[in-house]
């Protein structure tokens, strides 16, 4: 089986590489080789390619930028998106797209499944969330998305890493305490999808890791593992004062994947384990 992964240079692009490249024939297209939002150039690679599946791991995570760069992030996040859906569709290709959390204003009390509403708080959201409608709304298009939250992993930049570099130039951390979510390694994530291929999966998914924690409860736990003794302070997202809103409550429920995978994602300190351990 053949496999395109779009945005094959990024964080979950690197661990579906990892993941699945003794199991498929892998393909990577990713900037500044292929621009994507150009229809011409992904009816070239899938002719050259001829693959069975794409998977869009590409994305404008900015979630700050997006606020002063809404162009850009309604093309990379929502018309890319679509225009794959279309060739994919035409080409008989199954496309498996990763969205995110954000696409949810945060205001439920509990956990969000894949029946919520979705209702985007900030310019990142909704892109994520029009490109998953543009995909969903494209006739004869075997598609499956994913929705996951708070990535970390080898390849990009994420929360882990930036709490170890603000550990190690600054005397004490502040960090929110008033956002909650489950954070996923890219290798847990690379592997649901790795099983979802192998079994023709298709629909809407949240795909996250078990347990839930606050961004100030998992920079204790970062600090904690590399074995770091330093102050850390709780602070509200006011005082963060960022320029995108971030939903309160980002805890996705994954039991519908999960009963459809027969696989269970990793308790989320597993996955924090492993990377610092195997990913250094």
């Amino acid at each position: 089986m053949k496999i395109l992964i779009a945005g094959h240079k990024g964080m979950l692009g690197t661990a579906l590489q990892c993941v699945l490249r003794d199991h498929f024939d892998l393909f990577g297209a990713d900037l500044p080789d292929y621009d994507l939002s150009n229809h011409r150039v992904i009816n070239k690679l899938i002719e050259d390619l001829n693959p069975n599946v794409m998977i869009n791991a590409a994305a404008y995570t900015d979630v700050d930028g997006c606020e002063s760069a809404a162009e850009r992030a309604m093309t990379v996040n929502a018309e890319i998106p679509g225009l794959l859906a279309e060739a994919c569709a035409k080409n008989d290709i199954r496309l498996i797209h990763i969205s995110t959390d954000y696409v949810f204003d945060g205001a439920k009390a509990g956990p969000y499944t894949e029946e919520d509403l979705p209702n985007p708080i900030s310019i990142y959201g909704k892109s994520k969330l029009e490109g998953d409608l543009r995909i969903m709304q494209t006739r004869g298009l075997r598609y499956l998305i994913l929705r996951t939250a708070w990535l970390f992993g080898p390849g990009g930049k994420n929360f882990v890493d930036a709490i170890q570099k603000a550990a190690a130039s600054k005397p004490m951390l502040e960090v929110v305490d008033d956002q909650v979510g489950c954070p996923t390694f890219s290798m847990d994530l690379a592997q649901a999808i790795k099983c979802a291929i192998e079994r023709n999966l298709t629909g809407l998914f949240n795909a996250v890791s078990s347990g839930q924690v606050t961004w100030y409860e998992f920079a204790k736990e970062i600090l904690a593992l590399k074995h770091i003794d330093m102050p850390v302070y709780p602070i509200s997202s006011e005082k963060l004062a960022r320029p995108a809103k971030r939903p309160a409550n980002s805890v996705l429920d994954a039991s519908k994947l999960i009963a459809m995978l027969e696989w269970k994602f990793p308790y989320w300190k597993e996955g924090l384990k492993r990377y610092l351990k195997e990913c250094r």
